[in-house]
């Protein structure tokens, strides 16, 4: 497991100015624990409360609503492999046109992420 990834729980109070740092990290966590030669970026674009009743381990958090904003602090990479999920799809879906506007080319959305989990269990 990265070792900041230990340390992110234990920031709570998080300052709006260092959300960014916090997710770049993240992202960088997330990429170094996937499958060997599966080098996507997974996004899971639920609210905080719900990322925190569970998520994929390698994902990072960011809301639908704000993946335009914040997408650069996970990747400029337009041809980066994306993979967005949500609890059933929909907001993922939104996230994902949002990112095919600004020219990301590889975006997916994975659908809910209790049926990741159930796929990831077979």
């Amino acid at each position: 497991m990265c070792i900041l990834r230990q340390f992110i729980p234990a920031l709570p109070n998080v300052k709006r100015g260092c959300i960014g740092m916090v997710l770049f990290f993240t992202a960088l966590c997330g990429m170094a624990q996937d499958k060997p030669g599966d080098g996507a970026i997974w996004i899971d674009v639920r609210s905080e409360d719900e990322f925190k009743t569970g998520h994929l381990e390698q994902a990072v958090n960011i809301r639908y609503a704000e993946i335009g904003d914040k997408i650069a602090a996970v990747t400029q990479d337009k041809g980066a492999d994306i993979r967005l999920y949500c609890a059933s799809g929909h907001r993922a879906g939104i996230a994902k046109d949002i990112l095919v506007e600004m020219g990301y080319t590889r975006v997916t959305n994975e659908g809910g992420y209790k049926d990741l989990q159930a796929a990831a269990e077979k």
